[in-house]
């Protein structure tokens, strides 16, 4: 009978335990964002084809000013316009200080979870007119480093200025904790695929400007990183 109420007792310690753990972290963890650390951006200009599109063309280009991999192809899913960054600077030594600065002294070890916001996605023509993006496009995917952030969102969902936030990876979280003790800046792939209404294809101008703005966000246990 000893045993059995001891076995109890460990159980419902640990229970108890755990639950005091994390409202303890609550207390001890704050969130460093746009206070601190800087947007991301990416901005670029392609030109598809012709002034209008004549239907989903299969089609790569790279813009070597950027290294931007920019295709289009019909898939089991629809048409696929897609933006591929590579190694683009998610956050760097400065930005960290900046936080450092707002909250106090801290370690990147103390960084618990991080988060992207998808901030703002725009589309304009080639003469800068903007352009409805639930009109030409149907759903968003964007990933970050191969995880996805938005899954085929509904474009509505995203126009206007609303934001979106998703939480990322902790392999991500563990990368830019790495890359900033080596004093080197975070950096990720981002692809952005816009999947295109069919009812309106023929519509979209061959020459597009696509604005991606997304914002980094850091957990910080301020504890932890003493």
């Amino acid at each position: 009978m000893k045993r059995i109420r001891l076995v109890l007792v460990l159980a419902t310690c640990t229970a108890a335990c755990s639950a005091v753990s994390d409202k303890a972290d609550e207390f001890t963890t704050v969130s460093v964002g746009a206070e601190a650390l800087s947007p991301v951006q990416i901005e670029r200009t392609v030109m598809l084809g012709p002034e209008r599109l004549p239907a989903c063309l299969n089609l790569s280009l790279t813009l070597p000013s950027s290294n931007t991999t920019v295709s289009m192809q019909n898939t089991a899913g629809g048409c696929a316009l897609s933006l591929q960054q590579p190694d683009i600077t998610l956050l760097d030594e400065q930005e960290i200080d900046k936080a450092r600065s707002q909250i106090g002294p801290f370690d990147v070890d103390g960084v618990r979870r991080g988060r992207v916001s998808v901030q703002q996605l725009e589309l304009w023509d080639a003469n800068g007119t903007p352009l409805t993006l639930s009109e030409y496009v149907a759903s968003v995917s964007v990933q970050v480093d191969g995880d996805a952030v938005l899954d085929k969102t509904p474009a509505t969902d995203v126009e206007g200025g609303t934001q979106l936030t998703r939480q990322v990876p902790d392999s991500l979280v563990q990368k830019i904790k790495d890359a900033v003790k080596n004093g080197q800046p975070a950096t990720a792939d981002v692809a952005l695929t816009l999947w295109l209404q069919a009812q309106t294809l023929t519509n979209l101008p061959g020459g597009l400007k696509m604005n991606l703005v997304l914002q980094p966000e850091l957990d910080i246990n301020v504890v932890d990183a003493l």
